[in-house]
């Protein structure tokens, strides 16, 4: 008996070798089904991410085979491959982009030859992060060219924020692969501008956050650029009609006021001696002129006014008024500042010494000068002052040697051009 069970035993080993022998054969057919796949099976699949994306790798150990295949799963239960066709199998990681729509991504990797595959490999179920929160701020400060926006991100997800900013387009839902600005990484508020913006066009804004999990974006804002935009003309009480503009959030007048009566039909008091030497009314009641007594000067400059006029409240139609520092400030903020803005209100024609502006703005400002308290007609040609309705010692003016817009408030015994603003 114990010879008969000693041969049994040597029966077993020597089958046992056989097999692994033919399972190995000099490795030209390891993948034959009768050999046992985990001799041949990738291990070690691991998941993890990075700033890229998921990183992924694993060990093989059996040379003889033609490659991977990788796939991954939401569930693990319906598989597609991370990558068409095999990986070269020489590779023992690979990068899968990240997709933020699940909560979890597994990985599963097997090694094939011809029809064969090996026993499969899994990785445990990866965490996925979550997209930032982000909220778009309104659009504010919009100028001649440009505006302001920006951003708030509440929460980062599931990695930091490594980007943010604002994006833009003339189309709407603007990504980051449009216009786009980079304002720092991180959460909580930040600001953005927007320059070299286009005249009459409408742009759509919206602020991004891209962390691992990918972009997301806020909610989007219209941004339009009213310059240079003709409004209804409007007539006042006297029949002058005046064309208008859009600028910014405000509607001008094209040309200076020229009306002889309130606009309650109230005759304004007209002075003309005065100019030609005649004695000075200042101080005294409300009056109109025209520059050097000369009534041509109306159809290019229109009347002059003091400041008792303005203070009246009566002066522009209906509807209209004399515009405030405020307002004035407002228009010319919105044309670039005080160092830019003259160039983009002044006429193209019309200021002496070829200091004529662009008139982008579409103001169309002329050198209309004003009276001084001696009776003098003075700036014609090379000065254009404005009234402002805060106090008779503001107004605005241009001149041609410069493409300035400029305040003062050492005129108040003058007659000056008035501009009007819509209501």
């Amino acid at each position: 008996m114990k010879i008969i069970g000693s041969a049994l035993k040597f029966v077993i080993y020597i089958l046992t070798w056989f097999f692994i022998f033919s399972c190995n054969k000099d490795h030209n057919n390891p993948y034959d089904r009768d050999c046992p796949s985990n001799l041949w099976s990738p291990v070690s699949l691991k998941a993890t991410l990075s700033e890229t994306g998921i990183h992924i790798t694993w060990e093989q150990y059996e040379p003889h085979f033609d490659g991977f295949v990788l796939e991954k799963s939401a569930d693990s239960a319906s598989w597609t491959p991370v990558k068409a066709g095999l990986i070269d199998k020489t590779i023992r990681d690979y990068s899968d982009a990240l997709n933020s729509s699940s909560v979890k991504i597994y990985y599963r990797i097997f090694a094939k030859a011809d029809k064969n595959i090996s026993g499969t490999s899994y990785s445990k179920g990866l965490k996925l992060p979550n997209l930032a929160t982000i909220s778009t701020t309104a659009v504010t400060l919009i100028t001649f060219n440009s505006a302001s926006s920006g951003g708030n991100i509440s929460t980062e997800g599931g990695g930091s924020v490594r980007a943010r900013g604002i994006c833009w387009s003339t189309n709407h839902n603007p990504t980051i692969s449009d216009n786009k600005s980079s304002d720092g990484t991180g959460s909580g508020v930040f600001v953005s501008t927007i320059s070299g913006l286009s005249n009459n066009t409408t742009y759509y804004v919206r602020a991004y956050a891209t962390n691992i999990a990918g972009t997301v974006y806020g909610a989007e804002y219209p941004i339009i650029l009213y310059m240079n935009v003709a409004d209804a003309n409007i007539t006042d009480v006297d029949g002058n009609v005046y064309p208008t503009v859009k600028i910014g959030s405000q509607i001008w007048m094209q040309k200076n006021l020229a009306t002889t009566k309130y606009n309650d039909g109230t005759p304004i008091p007209f002075v003309g001696a005065w100019a030609l030497g005649g004695a000075s009314p200042w101080f005294e009641s409300d009056f109109y002129c025209w520059y050097n007594a000369d009534v041509s000067n109306k159809a290019i400059y229109g009347a002059l006014y003091d400041w008792y006029c303005i203070n009246t409240g009566k002066l522009c139609p209906k509807g209209w008024h004399v515009p405030s520092d405020s307002e004035w400030t407002t228009l010319i903020s919105y044309l670039g500042g005080e160092n830019s803005a003259g160039d983009k209100m002044k006429f193209t024609a019309g200021w002496a010494n070829d200091g004529n502006g662009s008139n982008s703005s579409g103001f169309c400002a002329l050198p209309g000068g004003g009276s001084s308290n001696n009776g003098a007609g003075i700036g014609t040609g090379v000065m254009g002052w404005w009234w402002s309705s805060s106090s008779q010692h503001q107004l605005w003016y241009l001149t041609y040697e410069s493409g300035n817009a400029f305040p003062s408030s050492n005129l108040p015994a003058y007659a000056l051009s008035v501009r009007c603003l819509k209501d």
